[in-house]
């Protein structure tokens, strides 16, 4: 059982999240569940396999999020093309070994909505929040 206050900058996220939430969810529980990743950044509460990714990848995130906060546009697109790049420079060109450790940093899950909607939804502030939370 969770209990939180939903602010309204989550609310605006998860408004934002709902047409893929809506997607991957199968019943309201599932929906409640994948959506709390704009509720709540806690990495006491993140699974043991993201906790690894992110303890794996700690040089990979440090790059991620230096690019990020370079950006000056940062919608889904410009954070696609520059993990685009961060692959193609750090990781064989493989853009999985870029998104899962990213995805794990953010929603401290190894399954969620597409990666990059996700850090588009959640902003250029609170996605590199979460990254040097991640990497704290």
């Amino acid at each position: 059982k969770h209990n939180f206050e939903i602010s309204p900058q989550s609310e605006d996220w998860i408004t934002q999240g709902m047409d893929e939430l809506k997607q991957r969810a199968k019943t309201l529980i599932d929906l409640a569940n994948e959506s709390l990743i704009y509720i709540t950044h806690d990495l006491k509460n993140a699974e043991d396999k993201a906790i690894e990714l992110i303890k794996e990848n700690k040089d990979l995130l440090q790059i991620i999020l230096d690019a990020f906060k370079d950006m000056q546009t940062f919608d889904k697109d410009s954070v696609m093309a520059t993990c685009k790049d961060i692959a193609d420079t750090h990781a064989e060109g493989k853009l999985g070994k870029i998104g899962m450790p990213l995805r794990a940093a953010i929603t401290g899950r190894t399954s969620s909505p597409g990666i990059f909607d996700v850090a588009a939804i959640l902003g250029k502030e609170e996605t590199c929040k979460r990254i040097e939370a991640a990497l704290a």
